[in-house]
């Protein structure tokens, strides 16, 4: 309840236009305007929700109207600044956020992924040098001339 209390004083503000994170302000510029118009956004939106879920008829109407305009000034002031950064986001990012899971998780788990195919492509790489080495090894013992012609070919090229 506390929270849902400090939320309300947020949201309404002191100049009535709601909290915007990080102090972001319109007429910043490049990726961080787009990071803050983003975070802004999903504040407002977080804040939404909060107001839909205390919906009164007689006392919410006119903070959910504020809430949904704040929203759309937010959507609006991201499609201005849309062209400012070439941004990839791949799709999953938005497939996690849309389960409501954090996309932070995702690059935890992407980086996780990428830590495991590193492992098993150093385990390849030193199984393929070992076999490299012990074949060398082998074809030595059983054929040393030819070993020895192999590897003076191999070094002048």
């Amino acid at each position: 309840k506390y929270l849902r209390e400090r939320d309300r004083e947020c949201m309404e503000g002191s100049n009535g236009h709601g909290v915007v994170p990080n102090g972001a302000a319109p007429g910043g510029g490049g990726g961080k305007h787009v990071e803050a118009s983003l975070e802004a956004l999903v504040e407002s939106l977080r804040q939404a929700v909060i107001v839909i879920e205390e919906f009164r008829q007689d006392t919410g109407q006119d903070l959910l109207f504020k809430k949904i305009n704040d929203s759309m000034a937010h959507l609006r002031a991201l499609e201005e600044h849309r062209h400012e950064e070439d941004l990839m986001l791949p799709v999953e990012i938005l497939n996690f956020i849309d389960q409501g899971k954090n996309p932070d998780l995702f690059i935890k788990e992407s980086l996780e992924g990428c830590l495991k195919a590193n492992e098993r492509t150093r385990g390849k790489i030193h199984a393929l040098q070992t076999f490299r080495d012990d074949l060398s090894t082998r074809l030595q013992e059983l054929y040393p001339d030819e070993h020895k012609a192999y590897n003076t070919h191999i070094a002048d090229h």
